[in-house]
């Protein structure tokens, strides 16, 4: 009995070779088994199984070629078979590609934008090491923050010396807009000073010279490629002299390459930083002095940025407390600041980091946008299953005749998700063609230099590729397993296939589509109202008309008064002032220790504008009680000051009675000559803060100059030329209208994208809707032609139609309003100053993608209604 058992064969190659012979009529799996139990049975099971193995491991390589020949056969068949579909149905593969197209296109830009936005500064060697220190400073907070992002300049110095995890640090000057002279041409560009460590730390390339040659002798200057090209042109630039300021001559010693798009601060040339004017001074005052530069380091590859980061206490320790202690609270704290951080601003609890070497990127963008490249692809996917599942109503027959003809459930599947291959590929194809052209405009948007090259479509080829396939697997899986599973019997009587019923997919899909769409759209006017609020709301001041100009030329101030007199006689000038700060954007600021009526040490911040006695007349600026100041009184140019009444209360003042009243700035007492009403020293994300305006001649930035509006052309030839007079600088003027427009450059920028992808979204659902439109009339088709017959009119008809699709839109609407509505609250809570969400924006938004949906299917709708009845029931 045991010699007649029956034995298995190994497991693993059981399945294998039931894998490769599972088509194989000729060659059943049961003839292997009865041979394996013989040969178990006459010469053992070892043998039995090795035998067994081989064979397995014979067949593998010709029932793999076999295997896959057929595959592609079978491919190139379904292949041929979904190009005849498409070509078949055009105005399907129109609407289908295009959608797809649209969504993939979009996608594409926002991946774009996404990879540009994280790739800030990972292109130096050393990224991964590379920190800023910056300062925690209680008590000092600045438009909402108390984190500074400029030290001292002996910090780098010092840093080197106190600590063996520091490979190497470096100090850095904001970058500044210079006059240079070369070649008897004069140029104003922007550039840096830094120490001999810079290129240390930072792995910017060189086209001629060297790291070590860039500053191995004082007087030298380092140029990026395209500078040095404006400058000589095609002479050779090493060893030319360059004039700085008119003043100081420069040798340049190296070329660098141009400073990528994708770096946090960017510059032109590099000096170097024992050459600038206060430097050497700050360095010999100490870390505790002068903070307005900005500190880098490498630490080294053992070292731990946790652990250096808790060992910056003794440093502040020794270098700021060493005959202080004060209370936690109050202490000065250094952090370092990873590199690849720096773009997005955020530090420690997500506050911005103030005085930032250039402005910080915004993250709110990149998940916006981000958000939003998905949700359109996603409508894309939608608006193609949705049109799938249309068809199956010219399908129906198709499927039916072919799984009567023995067609396995298998292999419909595949024929209609490789339709969705090709449609979705063919999309692709057109998508890539449509970022391109798209990409300067969306470019210029963003305020951003973004490509799409050879090298991009290589680097992000092998995600498209998957991202081609994803969305083709999940825009035709559905639709391929909906139509395998149709029962022929039902298909051939008629009773299957159809499409839209009462709580169908195709609804669903629908609703998600109108979701977004009125979601989007109620968005955009709410972004649109706010915009308009902060345009068209009164500052406090006047904006209108006023010409700024930005003194580059340290020297210009000294001729501020007879340039004033001389453009006062010029027609079309009312008024001129000179400032520290434009009253938009104010800068400066004072720690306010002591104040009349208040002696306790307590100290207030309150801004500061340094600004002649004309400020307030330029800017119409109000006095709510005192005086402005007078020139006549001497008193007023050394201590007279103005505050606005917020300050007045902070110090807790009645600001009709804080007039005659002191403040001190250190040992300097100031005295209140007057009160003005509160104007917005900041954009309405701030709210309004107290400040003073002092009657200095000190650091100042700006010349204001009103202007009559019919004479703009001629004041500005006559400034430019009467500036030309008394500094070789170039004219830099911008007017004030223009500086406050750049305060909501970000504003714009969604505004504007919000837009754009609106109209992408409610295209899209319009391409789905006209399609869905026409397979539901041809759907319907037998119930028109009998409405008609017995004296239906073509208006009811058409109300009978649309009727479905406009409860689609009003349903959607009930989801979308709190959605646009908690999502619009969110982002207005970062203004002090907002509109109110009212409900009239929902009711439009509701009205203009009703209106968009029904105009999408009334040209189906009507059609159908107007055709002869006779048409629609003659093969019934």
């Amino acid at each position: 009995m045991e010699k007649n058992k029956n034995h298995r064969p190994p497991r693993i190659s059981e399945w294998t070779l039931g894998w490769l012979l599972k088509d194989d009529w000729h060659t059943p799996l049961g003839d292997f088994e009865e041979y394996y139990n013989s040969l178990c049975n006459e010469k053992g099971t070892l043998y039995a199984k090795w035998w067994y193995r081989l064979q397995v491991l014979a067949l593998i390589p010709g029932r793999m070629y076999e295997k896959g020949y057929w595959s592609v056969i079978m491919l190139l068949s379904y292949a041929k078979v979904a190009f005849r579909s498409i070509l078949r149905q055009k105005g399907y593969a129109f609407i289908n590609v295009t959608g797809l197209a649209i969504g993939l296109a979009v996608f594409i830009l926002m991946a774009i934008f996404v990879r540009h936005e994280v790739s800030y500064d990972r292109f130096h060697q050393k990224a991964d090491r590379i920190y800023r220190i910056v300062q925690e400073r209680p008590g000092q907070s600045f438009q909402g923050s108390n984190v500074w992002a400029i030290t001292s300049a002996p910090m780098a110095k010092e840093l080197n010396a106190d600590y063996t995890q520091v490979e190497t640090a470096t100090t850095v000057s904001r970058p500044e807009d210079l006059l240079l002279e070369a070649n008897g041409q004069f140029l104003l560009d922007t550039g840096i000073w830094a120490d001999d460590h810079f290129f240390d730390v930072f792995s910017f390339p060189f086209v001629q010279g060297s790291a070590e040659d860039g500053f191995e002798q004082k007087g030298t200057i380092v140029l990026t490629a395209s500078f040095a090209e404006e400058l000589f042109g095609e002479e050779n630039p090493i060893g030319q002299t360059i004039m700085l300021n008119d003043t100081s001559p420069y040798l340049v010693s190296a070329i660098m390459a141009d400073v990528p798009e994708n770096a946090h601060f960017s510059f032109r040339f590099v000096l170097p930083i024992e050459s600038h004017p206060d430097y050497l001074r700050h360095v010999a005052e100490g870390i505790r002095y002068n903070n307005g530069w900005f500190t880098y380091l490498v630490l080294a590859e053992h070292a731990d940025p946790q652990q250096f980061n808790a060992s910056l206490r003794s440093f502040e320790d020794k270098h700021l407390y060493s005959n202080t202690s004060p209370a936690e609270h109050e202490r000065v704290r250094f952090h370092i600041q990873a590199l690849t951080d720096i773009h997005f601003g955020a530090f420690k609890n997500q506050q911005p980091v103030n005085f930032d070497i250039s402005p910080p990127g915004q993250p709110f963008l990149l998940y916006l946008f981000s958000a939003i490249g998905l949700l359109v692809l996603l409508l894309a996917c939608v608006n193609y299953t949705n049109l799938a599942l249309a068809r199956t109503i010219q399908r129906a027959r198709e499927v039916g005749v072919r799984k009567a003809l023995g067609s396995k459930r298998q292999q419909l599947i595949k024929q209609f998700l490789g339709e969705s291959l090709v449609s979705t590929g063919l999309a692709f194809i057109l998508s890539i063609g449509v970022a391109y052209l798209v990409l300067p405009l969306f470019s210029n948007l963003l305020g951003r230099t973004l490509t799409l090259t050879g090298a991009d479509i290589a680097y992000m080829g092998p995600w498209l590729f998957v991202l081609v396939l994803i969305v083709g697997l999940l825009a035709g899986a559905y639709p391929a397993l909906y139509m395998s599973s149709l029962k022929p019997a039902m298909i051939l009587k008629g009773t299957g296939g159809g499409v839209f019923r009462k709580f169908s997919v195709q609804r669903v899909l629908l609703f998600t589509q109108y979701v977004v769409s009125i979601t989007l759209i109620a968005c955009g006017l709410i972004v649109y109202q706010q915009l308009q609020f902060v345009q068209n709301t009164s500052l406090g001041f006047e904006r209108d008309h006023i010409l700024t100009i930005l003194i580059n030329d340290d020297t210009l101030p000294e001729h501020y008064e007879t340039l004033r007199k001389q453009w006062l006689q010029e027609p079309g000038i009312e008024s001129v002032t000179i400032s520290s700060s434009l009253p938009i954007n104010v800068r400066g600021f004072q720690g306010v220790g002591m104040w009349e009526d208040h002696q306790e040490s307590e100290e207030r911040v309150i801004y500061e504008i340094n600004a002649d006695d004309q400020f307030f007349s330029v800017y119409n600026v109000e006095l709510l009680s005192g005086r402005m100041f007078d020139r006549a009184r001497p008193a007023d140019s050394t201590r007279a000051i103005v505050i606005n009444e917020t300050a007045a209360l902070s110090l807790g003042w009645d600001p009709l009675e804080a007039p005659g009243k002191y403040i001190k700035v250190g040992a300097d007492q100031r005295n209140v000559v007057g009160v003005m009403k509160d104007f917005h020293l900041h954009s309405m994300h701030i709210p309004i803060e107290p400040l003073m305006i002092r009657f200095s001649d000190e650091f100042m930035l700006f010349i204001s100059v009103k202007v009559a509006p019919t004479h703009r052309a001629q004041v500005l030839s006559h400034l430019e030329q009467s500036l030309q007079t008394y500094s070789p600088y170039p004219f830099d003027y911008q007017f004030l209208d223009q500086n406050y427009e750049e305060l909501y450059r970000t504003e714009q920028q969604v505004g504007s994208m919000i837009g754009v992808f609106t109209v992408l979204a409610l295209l899209i659902a319009s391409l789905g809707l006209f399609g869905l439109a026409a397979y539901v009339a041809e759907q319907r088709k037998k119930e028109i032609g009998v409405r008609r017959v017995l004296g239906a009119s073509a208006r009811s008809i058409v109300v009978l139609l649309v009727k479905d699709f406009t409860r689609i839109v009003l349903f959607a609407a009930v989801l979308a309003i709190p959605v646009a509505y908690l999502s619009a609250h969110y982002w207005l809570s970062s203004f002090a100053y907002r509109v109110q969400v009212k409900p009239d924006i929902f009711v439009v938004a509701v009205a203009t993608a009703l209106t968009v949906a029904l105009m999408s299917v009334l040209i189906q709708t009507l059609k159908a209604a107007m055709a002869a009845p006779i048409n629609s029931l003659r093969h019934h």
